[in-house]
């Protein structure tokens, strides 16, 4: 699935490049991605990603309470909207 979902973004992003910016495009996109499940997509990747940086700081050897500004990193980036 990952590598047809990047050949559907590629398709997308040419099409994307080739319209003028408007309101219009803008909807019509996030509709697009609806349809095919790309917010789904993307929200399984950042859970994904965001769990392996939390194992990744977990098996640092460090005291934890040096780790939890990363930690309050991690969940900063994990729960701000794009």
């Amino acid at each position: 699935v990952p590598s047809i979902m990047s050949d559907v973004m590629a398709i997308i992003l040419s099409i994307s490049l080739a319209m003028e910016p408007s309101e219009e495009k803008v909807h019509s996109f996030q509709e697009l991605y609806k349809i095919l499940g790309v917010d789904a997509y993307a929200k399984e990747q950042i859970d994904h990603y965001y769990d392996l940086s939390l194992q990744a700081l977990d098996s640092v050897e460090v005291p934890s309470e040096k780790l939890a500004p990363l930690k309050e990193f991690a969940a900063w980036l994990y729960s701000r909207e794009s």
